[in-house]
């Protein structure tokens, strides 16, 4: 969850709400999933964000909490790693959902968005199903602690002077 304000405008209520789904719901179903899964292992993939990789204006909390996903996905995986158990990041880049309509909406920060994409589109949640698929696998039994970037070249740099 977001609620896109600049940094001085976020009260203590946003914070602690976005900080609650994002991080927190995350860390406590972690918590009381993993002692049911069985001696065998299992799988826990993670949903992070873009921006873990690069600061946005405007989503400070929301930015925080993803970041911090990021890295705990990497102490579970060191954690849990005695119990067999593989955990995995997914983060998406500039993704069309119901979260970003408004984002894409708008006119100049669609534009913004598009320039900083290699395949000049949004990403659609299901062009993440194949990696989310992948890492509940047993193919990707010796992949663990690892944030996986889907974001249509965002990450791998840009063509802004050519």
């Amino acid at each position: 969850m977001n609620k896109r304000q600049p940094i001085l405008d976020v009260d203590e209520s946003t914070y602690e709400r976005i900080m609650a789904v994002n991080l927190r719901g995350l860390y406590q179903l972690s918590q009381a999933i993993v002692p049911m899964m069985p001696a065998s292992g299992g799988k826990i993939v993670n949903i992070g964000s873009i921006n873990s990789e690069i600061g946005l204006a405007h989503v400070s909390v929301y930015g925080a909490t993803k970041g911090a996903v990021k890295q705990l996905t990497k102490v579970m995986a060191v954690e849990w790693a005695s119990r067999n158990i593989q955990v995995n990041c997914i983060i998406p880049g500039f993704m069309r959902t119901p979260l970003s309509a408004a984002v894409w909406a708008d006119e100049k920060k669609r534009r913004w968005m598009s320039e900083r994409i290699a395949l000049q589109r949004p990403g659609e949640p299901e062009e993440l199903l194949g990696m989310a698929i992948y890492l509940s696998s047993k193919a990707s039994s010796y992949v663990t602690g690892q944030a996986i970037i889907i974001d249509g070249g965002v990450t791998a740099g840009g063509a802004g002077w050519a």
